[in-house]
């Protein structure tokens, strides 16, 4: 018998959910719309780990949150668990995130970035995680349009806004 050594390659997805809200107090709109990105978060999630992708969850609110599911690493009951303890937040979270997210980064073949809106420091934060060559897709969940263009204007070309109408299409219409 001949045994023969393969390395064997997994596609690593880190999936970040945005979690700062615009205003300095909440309103019902508001709560609603971050409800559907974790909604979205953890359909995503699953989707991907059902997929035989390693998945890395990010989040930051008050807490910074990693969970890698996948591959038997991690169940969808964690995911949720994770996402049910994830709370708005009125400051940008992403410069907490992004130093435990640059710690995975050069194993991270896609980036899937769960944003409540496109503005200039998202933008930025973007720009930070492409660096590194992972595919990325951006989706914004909002009804209205975002605070910067999000059509063609960076040079991110997959960006897709969902909008409350398209929330209940299912995740495989993203």
């Amino acid at each position: 018998i001949l045994r023969e050594y393969r390395e064997e390659y997994y596609h690593r997805v880190a999936v970040i959910l945005d979690t700062q809200l615009e205003f300095e107090w909440m309103n019902v709109s508001q709560l609603q719309r971050f409800e559907r990105a974790v909604s979205l978060t953890a359909a995503v999630s699953d989707y991907m780990a059902r997929q035989e992708y390693i998945v890395d969850l990010f989040a930051a609110g008050p807490d910074v949150y990693h969970l890698t599911a996948g591959r038997s690493l991690a169940y969808t009951d964690q995911i949720l668990e994770i996402l049910a303890c994830v709370e708005p937040s009125f400051e940008p979270s992403f410069l907490r995130l992004a130093p435990e997210i640059m710690q995975y980064l050069a194993q991270i073949t896609t980036i899937v970035c769960i944003f409540m809106d496109w503005t200039e420091d998202r933008m930025e934060f973007a720009k930070k995680l492409s660096y590194d060559g992972a595919a990325m897709k951006i989706v914004i969940v909002r009804d209205s349009k975002p605070t910067s263009n999000a059509d063609g204007g960076n040079e991110f070309a997959d960006i897709r806004i969902v909008e409350s109408g398209e929330f209940d299409l299912g995740i495989e219409n993203l």
